[in-house]
């Protein structure tokens, strides 16, 4: 779990937004309401996943691109880490020290 005393509504120039393709309209839904005011960012992340994926040449052409499958969440067992890190995410913000915010 990743812990960031920052978020999109802490970055006036947008960038961040931009990058992960955060369409205005959910922005402005989701996020104006924040600016100015301290907040917070979880991130729940997986730094060993069990899932496996592969990349394989698609020709013998060098200039050719690979075949990617990531195989993303293939492995039950990563799916079953991210919910548990949520549940300990949730459990955190719900104490007296996060209360304020």
């Amino acid at each position: 779990i990743v812990f960031l005393s920052a978020g999109l509504a802490s970055e006036p120039s947008g960038t961040g937004r931009r990058t992960q393709g955060v369409k205005e309209s959910l922005y402005q839904a989701m996020y104006s309401p924040l600016e100015g005011r301290d907040i917070f960012t979880f991130l729940v992340l997986l730094t060993r996943p069990k899932s496996r994926g592969f990349i394989k040449l698609r020709s013998r052409n060098p200039l050719a691109r690979p075949a990617i499958q990531p195989g993303y969440f293939s492995h039950p067992e990563d799916i079953k880490v991210l919910v548990e890190g949520m549940k300990f995410t949730l459990k955190l913000v719900n104490t007296r020290a996060f209360r304020k915010y």
